[in-house]
């Protein structure tokens, strides 16, 4: 009893130093193809001999073979392994003196990270290790990532083919940015023991993005459409498989908009262009175009803009053109404004017998235009035509005859006659008049100037010519005669005279008016007779017209 007895607890105690060596031995390494395990006890952890061994081996590895792990290796690598994988190692502690088993068999599992090719964004992806990864021992691990990415749009032959090496320690290994619509196939290789490990491969694919604008995009505006035509977005690759075109078309001036929502074969590609036409617009607007594109998957768009503005149309003829003659040549012409202009008038065009004329009057404001110089009694034509930037209208007309020029009155006639008559006749008589006139005056002046104004001077006759058939006084006879005058009108004779000491009376009468001055007596005679004062005698006489 006492021998089993022993032989038990020898047993148990190699089992309980197995059971320490056990504990230690763990996994300080483990990544999709690429386990690494460490014999972690110290000596004194060991109940047995410190050079006792380890027998670890590997259960389904493609690399099978039998390790023998001490306190001087420290550690085992096992390569090649499957990513993802479980796998179980069998720990046998060995005597090293009597090489020999010394406890049972233990078992050991642990299982291989896997490759995991995630989106963190659209277009950024993540290559890493699962949660099985370890690092332990924070040493860097040499990677070698090669991807492929081919576009997922039919139409696209896009191909990026690329590779990197790199160090990390963590579990995440490299970030990749992609495009839209891809497939991405990444592999990874591990550097182990100086060689690289079997590829650990995985791929994702990224989903579709806005598609870009069209290109080219023309529009061809008529009087009420557009005229659309544009070329594909070209996305290298493309963001997904064109799915719709979203055209809009708005007014904001008038409140009005018009969208249509056509699937690509709705508006076929011909020869690279596709062509869309847009009705029901107004003449002469303002429009903001916009154009989408939608991919599969994707409702968003971007959208091209363009402003574009429609034709003006045909306006329609004025209406009620009238035409009022104001005098004998002017006529005032009125008419009422086109029902539908098609656009934004520029004016009013007015003809006159087929020539246009032009209007003081802003005929888009007032409709209205006074016309001037026009003949009397004669019949016109009067046309008004609607214009817009691009068309007029057919002309409106109306014609009117004008008045006739009415004749003057007939005693207007007759007073201008006697007027003619009367000047004609006066000026003659008025020239004769003032040249006899004129001529009297010279010969009086000439008279005048003749006499030398002496005593016992002789009078001087106020005409040309003396008093025929008249004889000197006998009482006068000693003296100068006087000469005898003849008046044709009124004149006025001042005699000047010496008065003798025994002439009691004046001989020019007591009725004159006298003038004494330097012992000389002067009188004024009016002759208001022919031939008053015939005879005069005196000192001295002068004639002289007043």
């Amino acid at each position: 009893m006492d021998s089993k007895k022993v032989t038990a607890a020898i047993v148990l105690l190699a089992s309980c130093g197995f059971v320490t060596s056990y504990r230690g031995v763990r996994a300080s390494i483990i990544t999709g193809t690429f386990i690494e395990l460490k014999f972690a006890r110290t000596p004194e952890d060991s109940i047995g001999n410190s050079e006792d061994y380890v027998k670890i081996d590997c259960l389904f590895c493609t690399n099978s073979s039998q390790s023998i792990l001490t306190t001087e290796s420290n550690a085992k690598n096992f390569t090649d392994l499957q990513p993802g994988t479980p796998y179980t190692f069998m720990l046998t502690p060995l005597s090293r003196r009597a090489q020999r088993e010394i406890g049972n068999k233990n078992p050991l599992k642990f299982q291989t990270a896997r490759l995991r090719v995630e989106k963190t964004r659209p277009t950024l992806i993540q290559v890493a290790w699962s949660d099985e990864f370890k690092n332990l021992g924070a040493d860097p691990l040499t990677y070698r990532v090669e991807w492929n990415i081919t576009s997922r749009a039919l139409s696209s032959n896009y191909l990026d083919i690329g590779n990197t090496v790199n160090k990390v320690t963590g579990n995440k290994i490299q970030y990749l940015r992609v495009p839209y619509y891809c497939k991405i196939i990444v592999c990874v290789q591990c550097l182990q023991e100086s060689e690289w490990s079997s590829q650990v491969c995985g791929q994702v694919m990224t989903s579709p993005g806005m598609a870009g604008n069209v290109r080219n995009l023309k529009i061809t505006p008529d009087e009420r459409s557009l005229n659309l035509t544009w070329q594909d977005p070209y996305d290298n690759p493309p963001t997904g498989n064109l799915a719709d075109f979203v055209v809009s078309v708005s007014n904001t001036s008038r409140n009005e908009r018009i969208q249509y929502r056509l699937h690509h074969y709705e508006v076929p590609d011909v020869v690279g262009w596709r062509t869309f036409t847009v009705e029901g617009l107004q003449p002469d607007s303002f429009y903001v175009v916009k154009i989408g594109v939608t991919n599969n998957g994707y409702n968003s768009s971007n959208s091209l803009l363009r402003n574009v503005r429609t034709l003006p149309g045909v306006p329609s003829p004025p209406q009620l053109v009238l035409a009022v003659p104001n005098n004998i040549t002017q006529v005032i012409l009125t008419w009422v404004p086109t029902a539908e202009p098609q656009g934004v008038l520029v004016n009013y065009t007015i003809k006159v017998d087929g020539t246009v004329r032009l209007c003081q009057e802003d005929t888009l404001l007032v409709q209205r235009c006074q016309i001037y110089g026009l003949t009397p009694g004669q019949n016109h034509r009067f046309e008004v035509a609607a214009c817009n930037r691009r068309h007029c209208s057919r002309y409106s007309a109306n014609e009117v005859a004008m008045p006739p020029a009415e004749g003057l009155p007939v005693w207007i006639l007759v007073l201008l006659t006697a007027l003619l008559l009367t000047v004609f006749l006066l000026v003659p008589f008025l020239y004769w008049r003032g040249k006899r006139l004129v001529d009297h005056l010279v010969e009086i002046k000439q008279l005048a100037a003749d006499a030398n104004g002496q005593p016992g001077g002789t009078a001087v006759s106020a005409t040309s010519q003396m008093f025929q058939n008249q004889k000197a006084n006998d009482q006068t006879s000693s003296r100068e005669s006087l000469a005898r005058h003849d008046y044709e009108s009124p004149y006025t004779l001042g005699v000047r005279f010496e008065p003798q000491a025994s002439q009691a009376i004046s001989p020019c009468g007591q009725s004159q008016e006298h003038i004494y001055a330097n012992d000389a007596e002067y009188v004024n005679l009016s002759g208001i007779r022919v031939n008053e004062y015939e005879n005069v005698s005196g000192i001295h006489a002068g004639a002289s017209s007043r």
